[in-house]
């Protein structure tokens, strides 16, 4: 069974500026991309990344929280929250 089907329509602001970026593969460029990405654009960049919201992408953004970064745990808790179904207006770091 592969992957479910995450409808989630483009932002208006700038389809084509969406469509542009393309998600880095590394982990590390991963959570760089997030964080580049304006608030009314991160629900549909993580619903086009979910297949890449591993455990080991979580793992990655805990052991920086770990370092005490707190833009990686602000990104961590916005992820969780996009990666649960939920909608991102009411997540406020």
């Amino acid at each position: 069974m592969g992957p479910r089907a995450c409808l989630v329509p483009i932002p208006r602001a700038a389809p084509s500026r969406l469509q542009a970026r393309q998600p880095p593969e590394k982990i590390e460029d991963l959570v760089e991309f997030f964080l580049d990405t304006e608030a009314p654009e991160m629900e549909f960049e993580v619903a086009r990344c979910r297949p890449q919201l591993t455990p080991e992408f979580f793992a990655y953004l805990d052991r920086r929280i770990g370092a005490r970064d707190p833009v990686a745990a602000c990104l961590a808790r916005v992820l969780h929250t996009a990666a649960a179904g939920c909608h991102l207006y009411w997540c406020f770091c």
